[in-house]
């Protein structure tokens, strides 16, 4: 509130989520290494959490408008909004540090929106003020990015010392079943996908999972292997490989060599001089 009030109506204030959620986010790890409540490499250990969730989301490409439609109704489009905007904070702090060769950073822009001293969403303010402050126009970012929902893909060099960020491929996890608990507390399943990787490996409708042997939810890379009670009570292990063949991209930091907290990474996610 100190940047400025929420545009009136709960639709105006979810739209504008990926700043003032996405961006506490950023500015969290930020004062978090600056005041000594963490150091470097918690930093980046919370920062490759964000970048894992922001790149596997189901909803990740979905405009800011599916935000302000499915908020209410979907996990999903609820956490999309604060990992977009921490993504995209970092890519603009980075971008500024560039272009300012290390004079400057997102720490600029956003006292500059708190000195402003203007009413109003201080997102609709952002572009205005970040050009103001360091010469750079992000109104295209905002609009590809934030509005459109085009995943932010951030440079290697994000993170200078901290390490370099890597952009990597996995098997899309397709479960291709559905189940339920029934009364007796098992898990039965329902219905199978006639197209999808459970099918062609024989998990049926009507068969009782007893527990998991290999793998987990989630994970394409290896097979998921289940203890099963077929409906004439015979009790098998069957294995299959969740996915459909196809990958999904997405990027996490490799932390860099040497004391994090010592080799200049600390002091960049803290927001001192890099000069």
């Amino acid at each position: 509130m100190r940047l400025g009030g929420f545009i009136e109506g709960s639709e105006e204030q979810i739209a504008d989520y990926w700043f003032s959620e996405g961006f506490t986010d950023f500015l969290t790890q930020r004062a978090g290494v600056l005041g000594g409540v963490w150091d470097a490499q918690t930093a980046i250990a919370n920062w490759n959490e964000a970048l894992l969730e922001d790149s596997f989301s189901p909803v990740r490409g979905a405009p800011n408008s599916g935000i302000v439609g499915g908020f209410w109704s979907s996990a999903p489009y609820q956490r999309l909004a604060y990992h977009r905007g921490m993504v995209f904070a970092g890519l603009l702090d980075h971008l500024i540090r560039m272009h300012s060769d290390g004079s400057q950073d997102l720490d600029d822009v956003m006292f500059a929106l708190r000195e402003t001293g203007e009413e109003g969403a201080p997102a609709r303010r952002l572009t205005r003020v970040t050009q103001e402050v360091t010469g750079l126009d992000i109104s295209e970012l905002v609009e590809r990015h934030i509005m459109q929902g085009e995943p932010v893909a951030l440079p290697e060099d994000s993170f200078g010392a901290c390490g370099t960020v890597e952009q990597f491929e996995r098997p899309r996890f397709v479960y291709g079943m559905e189940g339920m608990r029934n009364e007796a507390g098992e898990f039965v399943l329902v219905s199978v996908d006639p197209d999808g990787p459970a099918a062609a490996a024989g998990f049926a409708p009507g068969m009782t999972f007893e527990g998991r042997i290999g793998g987990s939810y989630g994970n394409a890379s290896v097979d998921s292997v289940f203890r099963v009670r077929l409906e004439d009570g015979t009790v098998t292990e069957m294995s299959y490989r969740p996915t459909d063949g196809s990958v999904e991209r997405g990027q996490h930091i490799i932390p860099g060599e040497g004391d994090l907290q010592t080799n200049g990474c600390a002091a960049l996610i803290a927001g001192r001089p890099l000069n």
